[in-house]
This record gives structure tokens, sequence and C-alpha cells, in this order.
């Protein structure tokens, strides 16, 4: 403000003056005619009394605040109007809205896919082929642990839990069946070992053809071991439960409560049921052959063991 000089107020007052009063100048005197108060007059002498510098800051200030005011008018204004028109996008909105999801309802809802943990157990795909059938065209693809594994229920745990005497009495009758095998390698096999012409004939009426002695011995062999481990097995599960029943009459009769023997004195009991079992089906002579056999088997055991004792010293 200070770049006007005194000369130069005096000379722009004087224009305005003389050509057109100022814009201020003439609000004030609108304002002093209309209202005609005192307070409108002392305000026009002030601004009398004001500089030229003074008076236009004030008329930039009067006009910006008649800007601001008019703009928040405007504002307001376009505020109302478009009221209305947001309320009717809304309502348009959701009743689309309600659209989709009545059409959403009446489809599959998607399944959301989430992250599997690392210590999730393993989970198949129910659309995937069965593994037997993977491999048929040659393909050779090796499944490994997870290739089609055959069970039999009869002899798998998952099963359930195998009773050893029911089995025997339902299938009694492999026992006759290894019975018969082991005679028929037998014939077998002194067929092989026949020389001459009739050797050859009787090879050649029993239909005898690439076995060898070798290979029928070691069958029998195994038939005859298997035979035996069977029979050793039912022996002493008999003498188990002989045992069993007689302790179990002593506490029917009342002799005695409920007793369970040591170690020692169920295997004697157990050894006296097993003699009595074989007495019973074999005889004397099969029972003097089992004891022969044990005492061969225990004294081969006891010179073992002393040959392996160190020396005294």
């Amino acid at each position: 403000m200070d770049k006007y000089s005194s000369d130069d107020e005096d000379s722009y007052s004087s224009r305005a003056s003389d050509d057109e009063p100022l814009r201020g100048d003439t609000e004030l005197d609108e304002s002093e005619s209309d209202s005609g108060t005192s307070d409108a007059e002392s305000k026009a002498d002030e601004n009398k009394s004001m500089s030229l510098a003074d008076r236009l800051c004030q008329q930039e200030e009067r006009e910006s605040t008649m800007r601001t005011t008019t703009a928040l008018k405007d504002q307001r204004a376009r505020r109302i109007k478009a009221l209305p028109l947001a309320k009717e996008r809304m309502q348009e909105f959701r009743r689309n809205q309600q659209q989709k999801d009545d059409s959403s309802n009446n489809k599959e809802l998607p399944v959301k896919k989430t992250k599997k943990s690392k210590h999730a157990p393993a989970e198949a795909s129910s659309r995937r082929r069965h593994n037997k059938t993977l491999n048929e065209r040659g393909i050779g693809v090796n499944i490994g642990a997870h290739r089609y594994q055959a069970r039999d229920p009869r002899m798998s745990s998952l099963s359930g839990h195998l009773d050893q005497e029911q089995f025997e009495h339902h299938y009694g009758f492999l026992a006759k069946v290894q019975n018969k095998e082991i005679a028929a390698t037998k014939t077998k096999l002194k067929a092989l070992k026949m020389p001459g012409k009739k050797g050859r004939r009787t090879r050649q009426k029993m239909g005898i053809q690439g076995e060898t002695v070798e290979g029928l011995q070691e069958q029998l062999q195994t038939l005859q071991q298997t035979v035996a481990r069977q029979n050793q097995e039912s022996l002493e599960r008999n003498a188990k439960k002989a045992v069993k029943k007689k302790l179990q009459a002593q506490v029917a009769e009342g002799k005695g409560g409920m007793y369970f023997p040591k170690r020692r004195e169920l295997k004697q009991m157990e050894m006296e049921a097993k003699i009595a079992d074989i007495q019973k089906r074999k005889g004397k002579r099969g029972l003097d052959n089992y004891l022969a056999k044990r005492r061969k088997k225990q004294k081969s055991r006891d010179a073992s063991r002393m040959k392996n004792m160190e020396p005294f010293r």
C-alpha cells in the first residue's frame, strides 16, 4: 500500500469524484439513504476519513466474502438437487442386488478354497480312477505306496481278531488236504527214485513231467514242517485250555478261591496236560517217541550251553 503517494491519492480522488463515484461510496450512500440511522452515518464518516488504499482493501474483503457466500449457496443448492437423484440410484442398486441374490440362491454356492495345513492328513480325490486301471494301457506309471493292494479279510487284522479254535472248526478239512498232499508227494518222490523201465512206466502212468527229486524233497519238507508246527500249536492250545478248565472247576466246586498260578506252575500243568493228550491220541508208543525226542532236544541244548560257558579260573 506504500506505493501510493499523497499526490497520487489526491489526483485519484479528484478523478473519481469528477467522473464516477467509487463503488464503496455508492453502497454507503445507498445504505445511508435507506436506513437513515446514526450507525450508517458514523460508518460513512469513517469511510471518508479512511485512505484510498484502506478503502480498496476493505472493498476486496467484502467482495471475497460475497463470493464465498455465493459459492456456499450454490453448493447447498446442488446438494439439495442431488439428494433425490442419489436416493433413486441407491434404490435401483438395492433392487439389482436383491435380484442377483435371488438368482444366486437357486444355484449351487461355490466352495471357498482354503489353504490346507501341512499337518492335515492326505486326501484322495473322489474323481480319481481306480488304481487297478491306471496301468492297463502300459503307461508304466509307478504308483508306489498308493498302488492297489489285495487283502484277504480272513487273514487281515483289519477284519477282527483271529479265533484259532473257530478257524479249526470251520477249516478242519485243510488238515486232511495237507495229509493227502504229503502222501502224493511221497509217491511222486518214490516214482522218481525208481530206476529202470519200471520207474519210467510208473512216472508215465502218474503223469510226472518236469519235476526233480530235489524240488519234491523241498516241497515235502515244507509240508511236513507246516503240519508239525500246526500240531504243536494245537497241542499247546489244548493243554492251556485243559489247565484253564481245571482251575475253573476247582473254583466251581468250592475247593478254593480264584487262583492264579505262577509261570513255573502253569508251565508244569501245561506239560502234564500235553502228555495226557498225546497218550490219548497216539497211545503209549507215541508218547514214548515224543519223550525220546524231547530228551534228545534237551540234551543237545544242554551240550551247546556247556560249550559256550567260560571255564573257571
